[in-house]
C-alpha cells in the first residue's frame, strides 16, 4: 500500500475529510440507527467519494505525510503525485483500488466511485437485530378492560406511593442524624466549653433526733463546681502579621539565590535576598518611604561602596 492510501485513512478517521490533489475529496459522516426490513442497523458511517480536478487547496494531506515521514511540504507532495499516479494506473489497468480497509474506488465507465467496505462503515461492538412481533392480547369484553386498567392505575398508584414513603423515610433519617451531630460537642472550637458554676439549696427530708427542730427554713447549701467539658481546644496565641516594607535599595540582581547569598556574605551584608522577575535582589535598606532610600543611596559612604544601587518596589 502506497503512502498516500495510509494517510488517507488516518484523516478520515480523526478529521473525517481527506482531500488528495489531483483524485478528489474522501468524506466521513455519522449515520444514525435504522430499520430497514425488520432488520435494525446500528448507527454507524457514510464514506462518500467526489471527484473535484482542481483540489489542491487543503494542505491536511501533506501534512500529516511531512510529519509521519520526517520531510518537508514540498517533499510530501512529491510523493503523494505519484501515489496519486499509481492509483489511476490501476484504475486504468484493474477497474479499482483498494484504500486499505476502508473500501475500494471503483471506475465504472470513466465515473470514478468509492465502495466503503462494511467493517470500516459499521459499528464492531454492535450487531443488527431483527425486530420481534409483538402481538397484542386481545380482550374478550368491556368489563375485561376495565379491570385491566384498573389494576393498571392502582399498580402505579402503589408505586407512586412506595416512592413517596421511602423519601420521606429519607428526609427522617437524615433530619434525626443531623440533630445528633448538632448536639455533640464541637471539638474545634476555640472557646472552652465550661458547665455552669453555682449553688444549689437540696431540701432532704431531716428526723428531730435530738429535739432542736428539723430546722427547714435553713436548708443545706450545695456548692456546684463542673470541670471543662470534653472536646477543649486550647487556643494557641495569633501572631501579629508585619508587611514588609514597600521598597527597597537593591545593590546586586543575580540569577541564583546561591549567587545572592555569597555576593552578601562577601560584602558584609546580612542575608536580604528579594525574589521578583525571575531574579535574586541583594538589597541593603528598605523603608516604606522612597525618599528615605534616596536619602541614603546618596551618602557617600553607600555610593562608594555600590555606585550602581537603585530603588526596587517589591
Amino acid at each position: 500500500m502506497n503512502t498516500t492510501k495510509l494517510h488517507i485513512i488516518r484523516l478520515l478517521e480523526w478529521q473525517g475529510i481527506a482531500a488528495v490533489p489531483g483524485l478528489g475529496v474522501f468524506s466521513s459522516r455519522h449515520r444514525a440507527a435504522r430499520i430497514e426490513d425488520g432488520i435494525i442497523y446500528p448507527p454507524g458511517r457514510a464514506v462518500s467519494f467526489d471527484t473535484y480536478g482542481c483540489v489542491a487547496g487543503d494542505n491536511a494531506l501533506a501534512a500529516s505525510i511531512s510529519r509521519a515521514c520526517s520531510v518537508d511540504t514540498d517533499t510530501a507532495m512529491q510523493i503523494i503525485a505519484g501515489d496519486v499516479e499509481a492509483i489511476r494506473s490501476e484504475l486504468q489497468n484493474d477497474g479499482f483500488s483498494v484504500i486499505g480497509n476502508a473500501g475500494r474506488l471503483v471506475s465504472n465507465s470513466g465515473v470514478i466511485e468509492f465502495v466503503a467496505a462494511e467493517s470500516f462503515v459499521s459499528n464492531p461492538w454492535l450487531a443488527p437485530v431483527e425486530t420481534a412481533a409483538v402481538a397484542s392480547e386481545p380482550v374478550s369484553s368491556e368489563s375485561e378492560a376495565g379491570e385491566v386498567a384498573a389494576r393498571m392505575d392502582n399498580e402505579v398508584f402503589m408505586r407512586s406511593l412506595r416512592r413517596t414513603a421511602s423519601s420521606a423515610a429519607a428526609i427522617a433519617i437524615f433530619a434525626f442524624i443531623a440533630f445528633i451531630f448538632s448536639q455533640l460537642p464541637r471539638s474545634n472550637s476555640r472557646e472552652p466549653q465550661m458547665a455552669s458554676i453555682g449553688f444549689e439549696q437540696l431540701r432532704l427530708p431531716a428526723e428531730d433526733v435530738f429535739g432542736f427542730g428539723t430546722g427547714d427554713d435553713e436548708a443545706p447549701l450545695v456548692l456546684v463546681l463542673n470541670t471543662p467539658a470534653d472536646g477543649v481546644c486550647d487556643v494557641e496565641p495569633v501572631e501579629e502579621y508585619v508587611s514588609p516594607a514597600r521598597y527597597c535599595l537593591v545593590v546586586a540582581s543575580l540569577a541564583t539565590r546561591a549567587e545572592a547569598d555569597k555576593y552578601a556574605g562577601a560584602h558584609g551584608i546580612a542575608s536580604q535576598v528579594l525574589e521578583k522577575d525571575g531574579r535574586y535582589r541583594v538589597y541593603s535598606h528598605t523603608s516604606d518611604s522612597y525618599e528615605e532610600l534616596v536619602r541614603v543611596s546618596r551618602e557617600s559612604s553607600h555610593t562608594s561602596r555600590f555606585p550602581t544601587a537603585w530603588i526596587c518596589s517589591r
